[in-house]
């Protein structure tokens, strides 16, 4: 039995589902495809730091959401471990617990079509944890792990001290919409958990985040796509060493 939430599905171009949150009236996803959205926007993106043998990988998932994205990067793992990083972490934000509890319980209305080794993977996850508002799911194979942290509540406070972030999916709903999560003080929070050579993928190419990122010190260029039916442009973004040493460029 599905387990309800206050989102209605919408189906995309692509055959996958999302849902419209009709409190901010936005989808989760572009119409072009849920799906594809997740793998060409952040998946393919990240794959050469998902793909350093002997390393280890942190990914920021904000947020996420109705999981495509996060579980893109477990379903790439789990058939390419043997050159795949030697330990990946992915931690994604959410704040909707309804919405992870449908989730990992593979009751999600949009789950509907997945796959079935998809919704196995969920079932690896650990019971609600009230005391630290976390989900927990590990996978090992063939000398290599993959743990996977579900943060639940507002991202602003999520505590982030034990992982230092090596790609961050910005993923929130627009800055429209929701202006904290593309925040200078967000930004900002990023910084302060990211290795130096941290990148930051996101779909918006809206000056507000580009100003935000800037002003938290962070370089930014825009991606052209030749897939001309999804997304056409979206933003890739570095730490500013210049910045970061208390220099500005002139």
């Amino acid at each position: 039995m599905e387990i309800q939430t206050s989102y209605e599905p919408e189906l995309t171009a692509d055959g996958s589902w999302t849902m419209r949150n009709h409190e901010i009236d936005e989808c989760f996803h572009s119409a072009m495809g849920a799906e594809k959205e997740a793998k060409q926007l952040y998946l393919e993106p990240a794959l050469p730091w998902l793909s350093t043998p002997m390393a280890s990988v942190t990914v920021l998932d904000v947020g996420l959401g109705l999981g495509y994205n996060a579980i893109s990067l477990v379903d790439w793992w789990h058939k390419n471990r043997a050159s795949a990083a030697k330990e990946i972490h992915l931690v994604s934000l959410e704040k909707d617990v309804d919405l992870i509890r449908a989730f990992t319980a593979s009751k999600g209305a949009w789950q509907q079509n997945w796959a079935k080794e998809r919704l196995d993977y969920l079932s690896c996850f650990g019971a609600w944890h009230d005391t630290d508002k976390n989900y927990t799911a590990k996978y090992e194979a063939d000398g290599s792990s993959f743990q996977w942290t579900i943060i639940a509540g507002d991202a602003l406070n999520a505590d982030l001290s034990s992982w230092q972030l090596d790609v961050v999916w910005q993923d929130a709903f627009s800055p429209q919409k929701n202006p904290r999560l593309w925040s200078v003080k967000w930004f900002e929070k990023l910084k302060n958990h990211s290795n130096p050579n941290v990148c930051l993928f996101t779909y918006s190419v809206a000056g507000t985040v580009k100003r935000s990122l800037e002003a938290a010190g962070w370089n930014y260029e825009k991606i052209k796509r030749s897939d001309a039916t999804h997304k056409k442009q979206w933003l890739r973004a570095k730490l500013n060493p210049m910045k970061e040493r208390g220099y500005e460029h002139t």
